[in-house]
């Protein structure tokens, strides 16, 4: 059960991460206004890598946090799968190894009747 209840915090942070990363947020960008400047200024490819690096540079922060909340989601959604996994594992091993072990013992028996006879 412990492993379980570990399994439901790691799918539960997995969550919050990933609403952190759907969040809707402000972002820069060069718009048609700005390209319609740039194409009327003397030197409008230099004027248009301003405004794009300008937009890049003001992206940053948010673009870095959202790279961060998925990293994040995906370790928790790799432990959420890893936990839930293992409880599965060893109820199949367990079930496997009671039947070669009862197989071996009957097959022992066996063996011991015919020994003694």
């Amino acid at each position: 059960m412990a492993i379980f209840t570990l399994a439901m915090a790691y799918l539960l942070a997995c969550g919050v991460w990933s609403f952190r990363t759907l969040n809707v947020a402000v972002y820069s960008r060069v718009d048609v206004d700005e390209l319609l400047q740039a194409a009327s200024s003397a030197d409008s490819e230099q004027d248009l890598v301003k405004k794009m690096l300008c937009a890049v540079r003001a992206n940053r922060d948010g673009v870095n946090a959202k790279i961060d909340f998925i990293q994040m989601a995906h370790l928790f959604l790799i432990r959420t799968f890893l936990t839930f996994s293992l409880p599965l594992m060893v109820i199949v091993l367990w079930k496997s190894a009671a039947a070669g072990i009862e197989a071996a013992a009957a097959l022992g028996s066996e063996a011991w009747k015919a020994l003694c006879r």
